[in-house]
């Protein structure tokens, strides 16, 4: 007897459909080589080279841009691409966790690298996005005047996701809130992909 999938059939289904728009998708596809039955190893070796380096130019591009977007306003451009980039990591990380593609042991290091650098490119994006909307103020009386610079903004979204909340920073807006709810729930989904990683290990 076959056994449903009940819930998790229709999610993975909806999560693959919405994988299909994802640029590195199409990056994975420039990796494989032309006649992948005969050369299945190597394809998957390329394949995976071309993802691990997309992977390291989206965080390093949201790096530069939280960074940049407190001194050159023309970096205001890239709200929309931060965005997709967002969306494109959340649903690749949703997917890992609902097919459980993490459990092969040969890829355990890359895999975990890839993690934390999705981990990283979240924080400084979400650093991006609460500059881009003015979203943060000073809760202290003596500095409520003083705009966040880049880096306080950095470290507001590494404290957001780390649940610590010194409270030193808080959001001055609805958006900034919304931003918040949405960056804890994807931190959320992170802790369930390396639980979900390292307890298939044990």
């Amino acid at each position: 007897m076959k056994k449903s999938n009940g819930f998790y059939g229709p999610l993975i289904s909806t999560l693959k459909k919405g994988q299909s728009l994802s640029f590195g998708l199409y990056v994975k596809n420039m990796g494989a080589t032309k006649d992948e039955k005969d050369k299945k190893d190597e394809s998957k070796y390329y394949q995976n080279l071309y993802v691990d380096r997309y992977v390291l130019t989206k965080t390093g591009l949201a790096l530069l841009l939280s960074i940049s977007i407190g001194y050159y306003d023309w970096t205001k451009v890239f709200v929309v691409w931060v965005v997709y980039t967002i969306i494109e990591s959340f649903l690749d990380v949703a997917l890992k966790v609902s097919e459980n593609q993490l459990n092969n042991s040969m890829s355990y290091l890359r895999a975990t690298i890839n993690g934390f650098l999705n981990y990283f490119e979240f924080v400084f994006s979400f650093s991006y996005l609460y500059m881009y909307f003015d979203a943060l103020k000073f809760t202290q009386s003596e500095f409520q005047e003083r705009v966040p610079n880049a880096l306080e903004y950095i470290y507001f979204s590494f404290v957001t996701v780390s649940t610590i909340g010194y409270g030193d920073l808080a959001v001055s807006n609805d958006i900034g809130r919304i931003l918040v709810m949405i960056q804890a729930t994807i931190f959320l989904v992170f802790v369930l992909v390396f639980l979900n990683h390292n307890i298939a290990r044990i």
